[in-house]
């Protein structure tokens, strides 16, 4: 397990999102595109690594209680859903890689941490 803050310090991901709790735990990432797939696959504590940058990817991770929202491949929100996405507390971030590149490194750093 590691800290949202420890995840943006250690890899090139930005912080959209302002007066965000970096200091949030997350166990695990879900990478998917398909909505309907992220309802019923992916977990409390997991960052979920998208593209999807419509305002619908925020009441999935209300559903889910997903802390924060990865957009990979330098894509990124609307102002106005990141707003919203502060306003309801969903910290959401950006990088320039593909969602299997930092995927991948988002594991390695987790179960690194485990063998710790």
């Amino acid at each position: 397990m590691m800290t949202i803050k420890q995840l943006t310090e250690l890899l090139p991901i930005e912080v959209l999102t302002k007066n965000a709790d970096l200091d949030t735990a997350i166990e695990s990432a879900y990478s998917s595109d398909l909505l309907s797939q992220v309802l019923a696959k992916a977990c409390h504590r997991d960052v979920w690594i998208t593209v999807q940058t419509h305002a619908t990817i925020l009441g999935i991770a209300s559903i889910k209680q997903i802390p924060c929202i990865l957009f990979t491949e330098g894509l990124r929100p609307c102002a106005e859903v990141i707003t919203k996405a502060e306003q309801e507390s969903i910290i959401l971030l950006a990088c320039q890689t593909t969602s299997f590149q930092v995927g991948g490194e988002i594991y390695k750093l987790l179960t690194k941490e485990e063998g710790a």
